[in-house]
């Protein structure tokens, strides 16, 4: 992303991979028919997939480094739980645009898709044995997301980089605007609801017991209490919690493949073998497998909401 000074202040230019560019046509659409908070997009060149942006701040995690304000976390998790509820019967408009479909009833087979590449998860660390087990807990996985799927939640959008540093706040209003939104999927909502509260309880050493982190609890599930209430919603929570490796496995292989030509099989390796990016994608099939081996598929009890999320390594 590029930023540049104007007479009328600054704006951004981002030139997004092709096989992200569906980011200009959902900022748009949220930003136009839901009054989401998102980019305000200013102009446009659909053929080299870039636009220009508004500026709106600076992100959130800055904001905290000097002045931890956990208030604007559960700010951010409000406006965002709220566009979610607004867009859910929307989401075939959304996959008609190509958005990918990672619904419950899908997640099985992807997740068999991503196993069957064994040459790919051997060159991240995972052994011949451990493949063996992912592969044996393909109906395990089948089960849980039809026992997520009987909480009846409606299934909707989900950024699958959602974190404070994708969020920017104005200084003078407090505006949040959340951004990139390319990585996104139609997938159960509290998947990426997961992934920001236990990124931020990592970063900001918060635990489950915390006050604030309760807070954050309330905030995720509140607009599904119509469901059921909260202890049944805290169990559809836990039990998304255990999926979640997956969901973030996916989203990080789409990212990968998205970035890099597949054919450049030299490149590709080289984003597997630097820093943060080596044993990640090991890293969340492990998660999965020490949460989910030798367990009923609704046992929870190895499940803690505050464990890392962005933080897991090979």
């Amino acid at each position: 992303m590029t930023r540049f000074l104007t007479s009328n202040g600054v704006v951004y230019l981002k030139q997004t991979p092709p096989a992200l560019s569906i980011e200009l046509k959902i900022t748009e659409i949220l930003y136009e028919k839901f009054h989401a908070p998102v980019p305000e997009i200013i102009d446009k060149n659909k053929d080299l997939s870039c636009f220009l942006m508004k500026d709106a701040g600076i992100p959130l995690r800055e904001i905290q480094k000097s002045n931890f304000q956990p208030d604007l976390l559960t700010k951010t998790l409000q406006k965002y739980t709220n566009l979610q509820v607004a867009v859910q019967n929307n989401i075939n408009s959304f996959l008609e645009l190509g958005m990918p479909d990672w619904r419950l009833e899908k997640l099985p087979l992807l997740y068999q898709r991503m196993v069957n590449k064994e040459a790919l998860l051997k060159r991240e660390g995972l052994t011949t044995d451990e493949l063996k087990a992912l592969h044996k807990l393909h109906p395990i996985i089948t089960a849980m997301c039809e026992l997520l799927s009987n909480y009846q939640i409606p299934e909707t959008l989900n950024h699958c980089d959602f974190h404070d540093n994708n969020v920017l706040i104005e200084s003078d209003t407090n505006n949040l605007t959340i951004i990139d939104w390319g990585e996104v999927v139609i997938s159960h909502p509290f998947f990426s609801l997961i992934s920001f509260v236990s990124t931020s309880a990592y970063r900001y050493s918060i635990t489950e017991t915390d006050k604030i982190f309760i807070e954050w609890e309330d905030v995720c599930l509140e607009n599904w209490l119509n469901l059921g209430v909260k202890s049944s919603l805290l169990g559809a929570f836990r039990l998304a919690k255990k999926l979640w490796p997956i969901y973030s496995a996916l989203g990080y292989y789409r990212l990968m493949i998205s970035s890099h030509s597949s054919s450049l099989v030299d490149e590709l390796n080289e984003w597997f073998s630097i820093g943060r990016n080596k044993g990640r994608l090991a890293g969340y099939f492990r998660v999965f497998m020490n949460t989910s081996e030798g367990l009923a598929p609704d046992d929870i009890s190895r499940i803690n909401l505050a464990d890392p999320a962005r933080a897991i390594r090979g």
